[in-house]
């Protein structure tokens, strides 16, 4: 039942729409801080980038479409550009949690092609 309600709460989030090979480039406003973030390619074949201005304690949650979470990214090294590998992932829909200081700033809609 907590991944039926945490998925439900994704797609609820989600606003975005992307065609194929189109980056998703968005500036948010979000507690008088602008939060600005891109993942692309998206669709996905074998491997993305994720990019996203951050503070201290700032990570990114990749879920699969049953809740079940696939990786989390943490921005704490220094940099806010992030190569993922998903070749080993299943193809089907992801969704990326991105959370700044204890809170969900925004959730995106990652696709996995092959």
């Amino acid at each position: 039942m907590k991944k039926i309600i945490t998925l439900l709460l994704f797609i609820v989030g989600l606003q975005f729409v992307c065609s194929a090979e189109q980056a998703w480039n968005v500036n948010e406003k979000n507690d008088n801080a602008t939060i600005e973030y891109s993942i692309y390619p998206n669709p996905a074949n074998s491997n993305f980038t994720i990019t996203y201005n951050y503070t201290p304690n700032t990570y990114v949650e990749i879920y699969d479409v049953l809740g079940t979470m696939v990786t989390r990214l943490d921005f704490t090294q220094g940099t806010d550009n992030v190569y993922v590998d998903c070749s080993e992932w299943k193809k089907g829909y992801y969704f990326c949690k991105f959370i700044s200081q204890n809170k969900v700033q925004t959730a995106v809609r990652l696709i996995i092609q092959r």
